[in-house]
């Protein structure tokens, strides 16, 4: 079930009044548990055993796992950790990656000769939507339960819960159990800035995915579909497509899920604030994907030995964690190599940082120049967006060196796709880097009066109804 389709505004009809007149917290919870497995069903039922498993696997994990810390035996309660967390890796790990193993090990066989084709081989498994998002929610509760802050019985409900909440079940924003489960425990309530709030973040949600995200993509497509037979020109404008509409897919997704789960009476946290103003690599992951950046950092890095130790051992801990967070993205060798790049860019800036031995921290863009930090950082990031969209490492080679080469074009698919809509590529990008930044209309406390915001989100609620492109295309982010 899509956030921008019909069936999803008559589910949220249906459900959110039912929410509201319900009498106790217990009802409201189970309301919103069920739901929750119907908005999951909506794309394959068959899956729903899978999410039950994982709710229930982490439940007992968790109990087994306080009970023993609890009792101070803290070898028992790692034991029992590492075996949660070996079960909900093993989910992940062959839902999404048996597939990338079996073709590579086809490839393998076939450089020794022996010939054979991947469905013949063993089986194909399909990917469950959300499947990297929700385990990641178990991950979360297991280690925080460990660590002690979770400090009590989670019920089996608050923990269906936590985990299948249908506002964030596919596609994030991950959600930390000490920032959901003290939300559950109390009756949510409703006012009139919780409407506000929820409908500005709904309504810009939209208009960067039905109307920003999704009329740019029609361009994608043709580009990344076959790079070889485009001109430098149309590569450049291709990659520069891309570079908007992936942040405003995902940002237009993570905007809406926020504004729904506040209808509801949910706080979640931000999940993007201006990554495309960054001015380091850095501070790009600290504005980028929020959720995850902090996860990988608090879950991965961090207990890989983070900071600690020589500047050698920091540099691994560092692109381990990157070489990990671009393998979550996709079972590819292109997420291998984007998030590999992205790990040796950051050890880089690292290494630059202790070079220049200040104590406080600094931007590394500051070093060098806003201007000439800000140019670089999003160079980079154009460029290695590139892999990140390509079918293969094939069309991204062809990708970068028809761009660097400045290839000639005009091939019969190049004019099938006529002009490049710069207006449509630059435009949004701008608007929203430099104009909503500048205004911050969907934080928890506007810097506008409420006259001028109520007009700007009449006018947000105006272009998605006039420019939304007719025709459902899903979130970039459910095929992860």
């Amino acid at each position: 079930m899509l956030f921008n389709s019909g069936s999803f505004f008559c589910f949220l009809l249906l459900v959110l009044p039912t929410y509201w007149l319900l009498p106790s917290n217990f009802l409201r919870k189970l309301l919103l548990v069920g739901a929750s497995f119907v908005f999951y069903a909506w794309w394959d039922w068959r899956f729903l055993g899978l999410l039950g498993f994982v709710i229930l696997s982490v439940f007992f994990g968790a109990r087994f796992v306080l009970y023993e810390r609890r009792k101070g035996n803290r070898r028992r309660a790692l034991i029992y950790l590492w075996c949660c967390l070996g079960v909900e890796l093993a989910v992940l790990g062959f839902f999404k990656y048996f597939n990338f193993f079996e073709d590579n090990l086809v490839l393998a066989l076939q450089g020794v000769g022996v010939h054979v084709v991947a469905s013949s081989l063993l089986f194909r498994v399909i990917l469950p939507i959300g499947i990297s998002f929700y385990t990641f929610h178990a991950i979360t509760l297991a280690v925080d339960t460990f660590r002690g802050n979770v400090d009590r019985e989670v019920s089996l409900l608050d923990v269906a819960l936590y985990i299948a909440f249908f506002p964030q079940l596919v596609a994030g924003p991950i959600v930390r159990a000490t920032v959901f489960l003290p939300q559950i425990e109390k009756k949510r309530t409703f006012d009139g800035e919780d409407l506000f709030v929820a409908l500005q973040s709904i309504g810009f949600g939209f208009l960067y995915k039905v109307v920003f995200a999704d009329a740019i993509a029609p361009f994608v497509d043709s580009v990344f579909k076959a790079p070889a037979q485009f001109s430098w020109i149309y590569l450049l404008a291709g990659g520069l497509a891309f570079y908007c509409q992936i942040y405003f897919d995902f940002n237009g997704y993570s905007l809406i899920a926020i504004g729904v789960s506040r209808l509801f009476g949910y706080r979640l946290p931000d999940n993007f604030n201006f990554p495309y103003c960054a001015t380091s690599l850095t501070t790009f992951w600290h504005r980028w994907h929020i959720s995850l950046s902090t996860w990988l950092r608090d879950y991965l890095y961090i207990p890989l030995g983070g900071n600690r130790g020589t500047l050698l051992k920091q540099l691994r801990n560092l692109m381990c964690t990157m070489l990990l967070g671009g393998l979550w993205h996709g079972a590819s060798w292109n997420f291998v190599l984007w998030g590999g790049m992205h790990g040796a860019v950051l050890c880089a800036e690292k290494v630059i940082r202790v070079g220049q031995q200040r104590k406080e921290q600094r931007d590394f863009g500051l070093s060098i120049g806003l201007v000439f930090g800000w140019v670089v950082t999003q160079i980079i990031v154009f460029l290695l967006w590139i892999p990140f969209r390509a079918s293969d490492f094939q069309d991204t080679l062809n990708f970068i060196t028809g761009t660097f080469c400045m290839r000639a074009g005009g091939s019969p698919l190049q004019q099938q796709t006529g002009a490049i809509p710069w207006l449509l590529l630059v435009l949004p990008i701008v608007c929203d880097t430099f104009v909503v930044r500048s205004l911050r209309v969907w934080r928890e406390k506007p810097a506008l009066n409420p006259e001028l915001a109520f007009a700007i989100l009449v006018l947000v609620t105006l272009c998605v109804a006039l420019l939304a492109k007719t025709g459902l295309r899903p979130f970039i982010y459910f095929q992860f």
